[in-house]
């Protein structure tokens, strides 16, 4: 495998943007709000993901202040280093996630938004249709079940790339893996070989005190807008609106995290 971009560093910018992209559409960032929480997952207390393997080594970390974004890794391969190889580790958006399918379809769907968002904006020229498959990895406690997308895209000045994106849940967060090969320096390729040496080695930290509160929060939320609905039909049901106002009153939502938009299933 070889992979010699062109302009490496141009590239890597549009690439940042769409992995970025797609968490933040699930958090709402209030500018006023402190650096990093105290109580958010602490990606640096111990080894969440390897420095090194067997082909790959891991160059950079950003942990980013708005705990939805989680943490990025740099990873690059010893032979070939103009590879683009990139590892998010970032909260599910819900406040239940037993149901992993659901959930994966609905990021995966995020994904390919926010890259046709960013060809809108000039960072690409075009992209194909993606082909999605089911995708199984080793992990500490046996396998992780989830998803690839295969798929190219050209850039502004026609280079041509094999791209993959691979997304997983382990614990209460996602695992979202993104790579790139120029098509004019290698045969079509994909992250196999990187997914396979690197997620059997991570250790996702379990769910943080600060996303605890948020999820019951917005679980709370949903319970009492639900409780007003079933309410309102049923007065109305009556054939009378009186006492309405009394419903909202009972059902007021407590007041809502401003630091993350969490999504129902039902949405």
């Amino acid at each position: 495998m070889t992979a010699t971009l062109e302009n490496p560093v141009m590239l890597r910018k549009p690439f940042l943007l769409l992995c970025t992209a797609a968490i933040a559409a699930c958090a709402s960032v209030d500018s006023r709000q402190p650096a990093r929480p105290a109580d958010a997952t602490d990606y640096t207390a111990t080894e969440v993901a390897p420095a090194e393997t067997e082909h790959f080594v891991q160059t950079d970390t950003e942990v980013f202040d708005e705990p939805m974004l989680g943490v990025l890794y740099d990873y690059v391969n010893k032979q070939y280093p103009s590879d683009n190889l990139d590892l998010f580790i970032y909260p599910v958006n819900h406040f239940d996630w037993k149901d992993t399918g659901p959930l994966l379809e609905q990021e995966m769907e995020r994904v390919f938004a926010e890259i046709d968002r960013a060809t809108e904006l000039g960072y690409y020229r075009s992209r194909s249709a993606h082909e999605v498959e089911p995708h199984t990895v080793p992990s500490g406690d046996g396998q992780l079940q989830g998803l690839k997308a295969s798929f190219e895209f050209e850039t502004n000045n026609g280079g041509r790339y094999f791209s993959n994106v691979y997304l997983f849940i382990d614990r209460d967060k996602f695992i979202k893996v993104r790579s790139s090969f120029d098509s004019e320096a290698t045969v079509p390729w994909d992250g196999d070989e990187f997914v396979g040496e690197v997620l059997p080695r991570l250790r996702v930290p379990g769910e943080s005190a600060h996303l605890k509160k948020l999820r019951a929060a917005h679980r709370q939320q949903l319970k009492d807008n639900l409780m007003r609905v079933f309410l309102q039909a049923a007065m109305e049901q009556q054939g009378s609106t009186d006492g309405i106002e009394a419903v909202d009153e009972a059902a007021e939502a407590p007041e809502p995290a401003t630091e993350a938009d969490m999504e129902s299933t039902e949405e």
